[in-house]
């Protein structure tokens, strides 16, 4: 029986990029794909018309399996996230497959390793694209960014016990099965989804993830993140995260800021052709 799998591309100001991303997609490896999910987060830059425009386009490769949401305002990007998770479990879909909406990886490279290594190890429950697998290239990758999550790799270690070798993963592929055990729709909306999210699914018990390597390098977009403040708020979340577990807190509970009240608005815009046909 043929697995749902739906890739989720959150998007803000990337109307230079994201149209190549789409068109660049390889059409033997979108044959896996059942849809396509961007997110455009209230773009300033014309980013939203980009995207539907790309989903009127009736011969591409994604023809008919391109979603569009338009967030109606800034929810951050963990915000695209929640919204992103929570289409696909609504939807009944098996894997989620997260991918950037810039060039710090190639789409293509990172679409056919999930694949392979899915084929390899069918009982994985997810496979990271981590940065810090012994065979990843980040000679791209800024030397401040590249020290900066080496040092918040190995305070994850010493502050939760669990063995991610990039606590900030944010490349991946996860069965719609393990988001549905953890609150995802309750943890930050802000940057700092991706740790609490990790840190989350690697303190469920008996799951199967496995971590391939990764090409990264820094975007050419530009970015949002500044490594030092960034950085700052890493350690003060994981040491919240220590005195919160002590004190006997769980899931979204153990981090702070949290986002129990997250109600977002968006509009949808499917493609005319049905998605669900594949």
């Amino acid at each position: 029986m043929h697995e749902k799998t739906g890739l989720l591309i959150p998007c803000r100001n990337v109307a230079a990029n994201i149209s190549g991303l789409l068109d660049s997609l390889d059409p033997a490896l979108l044959e896996d794909i059942t849809e396509i999910l961007c997110i455009d987060n209230h773009s300033a830059d014309g980013t939203a018309q980009t995207l539907l425009d790309k989903q009127s386009k009736r011969s591409a490769a994604y023809s008919g399996k391109l979603t569009v949401i338009q967030n109606s305002r800034d929810y951050n990007y963990g915000g695209s996230l929640k919204i992103g998770f929570r289409y696909f479990v609504e939807n009944d879909f098996d894997w989620v497959i997260v991918l950037h909406s810039d060039d710090q990886g190639d789409s293509n490279t990172i679409l056919q390793n999930f694949k392979r290594a899915r084929q390899e190890h069918p009982d994985s429950d997810m496979i990271i694209a981590s940065r810090f697998e012994a065979q990843s290239d980040v000679s791209g990758y800024s030397t401040s960014r590249v020290l900066g999550n080496l040092f918040f790799n190995l305070l994850t270690r010493v502050t939760t016990g669990l063995r991610i070798s990039d606590g900030g993963a944010a490349v991946a592929m996860t069965r719609i099965s393990v988001l549905k055990r953890i609150p995802f729709f309750q943890i930050t909306s802000g940057l700092h989804f991706h740790p609490q999210l990790n840190i989350l699914i690697y303190s469920l018990p008996d799951l199967k993830i496995r971590e391939i390597p990764l090409r990264w390098k820094d975007s050419n977009v530009g970015s949002s993140v500044r490594v030092v403040r960034y950085s700052w708020t890493l350690i003060l979340m994981l040491v919240g995260f220590v005195f919160r577990k002590m004190a006997g807190k769980r899931g979204a509970h153990l981090f702070d800021p949290n986002d129990p009240a997250f109600d977002p608005v968006f509009a949808v815009s499917r493609s005319p052709v049905d998605a669900q046909k594949n």
